[in-house]
């Protein structure tokens, strides 16, 4: 079977669909990956043939604009990322389709749903998240919270509605529209709340214990287990980390999603909280322009780690609540305070508290407050009994890949 994957955001939307194309690639079957650049050199150490789309540098322009990690905001400008790859994403499809072709997309892959329908192709649309099927019955509505029990299921609905015509649909639909035309298609609404999700398969990469299926998800969906990032690129503590590492208590690792280019406050933050509760702390960033220099004695600054190698060797871990760093966290046990930003980060935050293994703080929050959620959280009994918990779940638990290789199979 030939497998053509467009992988369209930051790394929690991309590196899972790498490591899927090496399963696929290891089941017997041919596959490319289509991507942003920054992400080519992962994606070739996986083995699979890369193709790019998009201008060259989109993910660090993306990452450095504030606007798009700002709830209330940011999808119109995160929809600049996502439409300027929606032609290079579709001509490489249309360029590579063969008769045995099937299609895997990414909750920002618009590209490869339009080949999808163009092509009449076999198609699997992957979510990271169950915020991305927007229930009315089970969702968090960015930093308004999550539905309050007692609101009925018809202003839900409507609210939901004013929200995808006037902020979602209303950002891209036009060029949406404007790409389906030139290629001979017809006009399209609700492009992301109902449109992105393959009518051949949905998958939500997300355990149903972690959040259950609502029946307002389209019938063509699935959930799987979270998908084990089995392999990583090549990487050992250097000198100084390592010697870090041994001088003291285990640190808390503080990291902004990978698309965070514009987190110096939150950063900072975290390193005043961590000098009022007495904590060390390993900052990871590719981005240390954004984390003021030289840092105190008990902080220490890396690009790049595999946390599921390095959050093992933490107390904790602060983040901004991207579901993939989530999985990694309970997996080793961790207490974690989420500080969401924006998009899923909101609902997966309010998941894990349900949970009980972590905490969400407000972006706002000042250094005192978030020193005093540190410490609560460090002695908290019930608290380190829930983490214990979930990561018994989480290790018990089957990986989610190989059933994605036979749902990308069934196809």
């Amino acid at each position: 079977m030939h497998v053509i994957i467009g992988a369209i955001g930051t790394s929690g939307d991309t590196l899972p669909l790498i490591e899927l194309g090496r399963h696929l690639m290891v089941a017997g079957h041919d596959v490319d990956f289509i991507g942003l650049a920054y992400f080519e050199r992962r994606a070739r150490w996986a083995g699979l043939r890369f193709h790019p789309a998009g201008p060259p540098r989109l993910f660090e322009d993306m990452a450095s604009d504030p606007s798009v990690w700002d709830w209330a905001v940011g999808f119109r400008s995160l929809w600049k990322m996502l439409g300027a790859a929606m032609a290079d994403t579709f001509a490489a499809v249309d360029r590579l389709r063969r008769d045995d072709s099937v299609l895997v997309g990414s909750s920002g892959a618009v590209g490869i749903r339009l080949a999808q329908e163009k092509f009449r192709l076999r198609a699997m649309t992957v979510h990271m998240s169950p915020f991305y099927f927007f229930s009315h019955e089970q969702n968090c509505i960015g930093g308004l919270g999550a539905w309050p029990d007692w609101l009925p299921r018809a202003v839900r609905r409507g609210v939901l509605s004013i929200i995808d015509r006037h902020y979602i649909d209303g950002a891209c639909r036009s060029d949406v529209n404007a790409m389906r035309r030139s290629i001979g298609l017809a006009d399209v609404q609700h492009i992301f709340t109902r449109w992105i999700h393959s009518p051949d398969r949905a998958v939500c990469a997300v355990p149903g214990w972690f959040a259950a299926r609502q029946t307002d998800w389209p019938a063509q969906s699935i959930s799987v287990a979270f998908p084990v990032m089995q392999t990583s690129e090549p990487w050992t503590p250097s000198d100084a980390l390592a010697a870090f590492l041994a001088d003291g208590d285990a640190p808390i690792v503080v990291s902004a999603c990978t698309g965070a280019g514009a987190a110096s406050t939150f950063f900072q933050r975290a390193i005043d909280a961590a000098r009022r509760s007495k904590q060390r702390v390993i900052l990871v960033s590719r981005f240390p322009n954004q984390i003021v220099q030289p840092l105190p004695s008990f902080a220490f600054l890396i690009d790049y780690a595999p946390f599921e190698q390095l959050l093992p060797r933490a107390c904790a871990i602060i983040h901004n609540g991207g579901i993939g760093t989530m999985a990694l966290a309970m997996r080793a046990g961790l207490p974690q305070v989420i500080v969401p930003f924006a998009y899923d980060q909101f609902f997966n935050a309010m998941q894990l508290a349900a949970l009980g293994g972590g905490t969400t703080v407000r972006r706002q929050r000042t250094a005192p407050q978030l020193a005093d959620t540190i410490s609560d959280l460090l002695d908290s009994r019930p608290m380190a009994a829930a983490c214990a918990e979930l990561q018994r779940r989480t290790l018990e638990a089957s990986d989610g890949l190989p059933e994605m290789v036979r749902q990308v199979e069934s196809l």
